[in-house]
């Protein structure tokens, strides 16, 4: 449409409008609404507040290249060292000895530590998370991770039943005769039935080089588990994600046949130093076993550490599996679909690839900052809402802006879009700090279809501010409510008392794998509109305590509970913000519509006739509620009153 040959008839503006409408488009005035345009990382930040108005930015999307099928892709370095077992000085595996607290191990033993206006309440002493939340009560909660002590029994996830005020301690089941060792890759889901939770690990065996994964599932909010499934198997199992193929209720498809189906990915390491192949085992609802699919193999490599994500068709999937090249320095990820709850799989739909976070990690093929691993896996999560944007998948990752320069910024965030199954993409760099380093980036598409992130920050150092090796980190949230295109602005939302406190210059982690805090962290959003609340479950560390004695591990667990929207008094019409609706909200509409002005922030501000687009009927609405006295202005969105 050209600008400057609108017929104002067919807009049904009245005369004496014709001169003043298309003047201001013509001439493109300059009052701004509040969004703030992004090119690059934004430099503002400052902690959560109840009081404070919520400031949106917009981010700018491209299209992402196909990647090339390359000929030295390969798995990625197994989970499980580090964690369960490390390497002798002959190279062998062997296992990490774990110390026995020399306290008990009470229901409450750990102390919360709350600080307002958000609350980081400490659950166990341990690292590497996920979290769940009861589809039918927001306060009902799961949190599992890697304990610190060896504890017997086992006790690798708590629940909340008050909304993250206070958690309880619960033991893990044993697997089979002897895998009965320490449990780690902590995985948790929610069932599709009411207070109904699933809880999975992997098991060594104390008798042989094997694993099994353990899927264990309680009927109860978390307040007891039992054994549901067991991959018995005589190979090492690695690095299990779940996933749970919902009802219709729950945003799943119509039809039945295979609802409440368990999708259990894992890889095979055969005797524990070879990478053998990446498995997809389904499991029924009652906890039997189905078929088990060999996704990628080493002959016909796939991709490894492999996440599924139910989609909104029954029995339709999405795996998102990792790989590296050039020894590491470039992260893979590839993506697969499957249907027919796995009769179906089309391997390699797409491929994205990036350089990794930090530098490497002494001579192996692990990137990292700070001296320890990070995620290099993202993280892919779907819209199942019943909004405009249902079946929209999205993907977070960590990229590395300077991969040649350690001196600069060793970590940006990236959102990635798909509107076809996964077959193209869109990305955007998301709003961070300049000269900041992001790291274990996190993501969550709610029930309404809001996104919601969360990631660590190195914010201090002695050499170059801490990009690279930090002495002082932080945990940052940010959340849009439009499908990824506005967001507000990130902010700090843990306590002072509670930053990473990091040894700079790090030490040599080479023993131990480089595993410090874990591989990765999760978040988990509830509720809808001004209710909408986000649990963050991440791991801190200090390294001052002594990790002498059960509450004074370095590694900790830690839940942050965060409501969204506190504070927001955006209207419907108040396009600039300025708390009125006059001729200047006009203005940077046009400005908006017609001339790539900023976007109105959040969006709902400029869609005033409620139907989800903002155009030219918008600035029609606007006129003639202003000059005219015609409808208000319609609250289209949570976002305003």
């Amino acid at each position: 449409m050209n600008k400057k040959n609108i017929s104002f008839r067919v807009l049904g503006l009245k005369d004496g409008w014709g001169l003043v409408f298309p003047a201001i488009l013509i001439c493109g005035l300059t009052w701004t609404a509040s969004a703030k345009d992004s090119g690059s990382k934004n430099q503002k930040e400052n902690n959560l507040s109840r009081r404070q108005p919520i400031e949106f930015i917009s981010v700018q999307f491209f299209n992402e290249p196909q990647k090339p099928l390359l000929a030295d892709w390969q798995p990625v370095s197994p989970s499980f060292e580090g964690k369960a077992f490390v390497k002798d000085k002959h190279g062998k595996y062997i296992q990490v000895q774990r110390t026995t607290p020399m306290v008990r191990s009470e229901a409450n033993f750990f102390p919360g530590i709350s600080q307002a206006p958000q609350a980081d309440f400490y659950i166990q002493d341990g690292s590497e998370t996920s979290i769940a939340i009861n589809y039918d009560n927001g306060n009902n909660l799961i949190a599992t991770y890697n304990e610190g002590w060896n504890f017997n029994p086992d006790i690798p996830h708590s629940n909340s039943t008050d909304g993250n005020v206070s958690w309880t301690n619960r033991s893990f089941p044993n697997g089979a005769g002897t895998f009965t060792d320490y449990p780690f890759d902590p995985w948790a889901n929610a069932g599709n039935d009411s207070s109904e939770f699933y809880s999975t690990q992997i098991r060594n065996d104390g008798a042989s080089a094997s694993s099994h994964c353990v899927v264990s599932r309680s009927p109860d909010g978390g307040e007891s588990f039992t054994l549901f499934f067991e991959e018995i198997k005589a190979v090492f199992q690695d690095r299990e994600m779940v996933d749970i193929d919902r009802t219709t209720a729950r945003g799943g498809g119509s039809g039945t046949s295979h609802d409440k189906k368990v999708y259990l990915c894992y890889d095979d390491w055969g005797g524990g130093a070879t990478y053998t192949a990446s498995v997809l085992q389904v499991v029924d609802s009652l906890g039997s076993g189905l078929a088990e699919y060999q996704i990628s193999t080493v002959a016909l490599f796939k991709g490894s550490q492999m996440q599924p994500v139910a989609d909104t068709g029954d029995g339709r999937l999405y795996i998102q599996a990792t790989a590296i090249g050039g020894g590491g320095g470039t992260i893979f990820a590839r993506f697969h679909s499957v249907v027919n709850a796995g009769a179906g799989v089309t391997t390699d739909v797409s491929v994205l690839s990036w350089s990794a976070v930090g530098q490497r990690l002494g001579v192996s093929s692990r990137w990292g900052l700070n001296g320890h691993r990070i995620d290099q896996h993202g993280y892919l999560d779907i819209d199942r809402s019943s909004g405009p944007r249902r079946g929209r998948l999205y993907f977070i990752s960590n990229r590395n802006p300077n991969p040649t320069n350690s001196a600069l910024d060793q970590g940006d965030v990236y959102l990635s879009v798909s509107t076809n199954g996964g077959v193209n993409w869109s990305s955007a760099l998301l709003v961070t700090v300049t000269g900041k380093t992001q790291y274990f980036p996190m993501l969550n598409v709610d029930e309404q279809g809001w996104l919601h992130i969360a990631y660590y920050q190195n914010d201090s150092g002695s050499a170059n501010g801490g990009v690279l090796n930090a002495s002082k980190a932080n945990l940052y949230y940010a959340f849009s409510t439009d499908g990824g295109t506005i967001w507000s602005l990130p902010r700090r939302v843990n306590a002072d008392s509670t930053s990473l406190d990091f040894n700079d210059p790090p030490p040599d982690l080479s023993g131990s794998n480089y595993y410090l805090i874990g591989d990765y962290a999760q978040l988990q959003a509830t509720g809808i509109d001004t209710s909408t609340k986000v649990y963050v479950l991440w791991s801190g560390y200090d390294k001052d305590r002594s990790d002498g004695s059960v509450g004074n591990k370095k590694e900790r667990v830690y839940c942050t509970t965060l409501t969204t929207l506190s504070g927001c008094l955006a209207k419907a019409g108040d396009v600039t913000g300025e708390g009125s609706i006059t001729l200047p909200d006009v203005v940077a509409l046009i400005n908006f519509v017609f001339r790539n002005g900023p976007a109105p922030s959040p969006a709902c501000r400029g869609n005033v006739d409620g139907n989800a687009v903002i155009n030219l009927a918008d600035i029609v609405y606007l006129i003639n509620r202003i000059f005219r006295s015609g409808s208000a202005p319609i609250n289209s969105s949570v976002c305003c009153l």
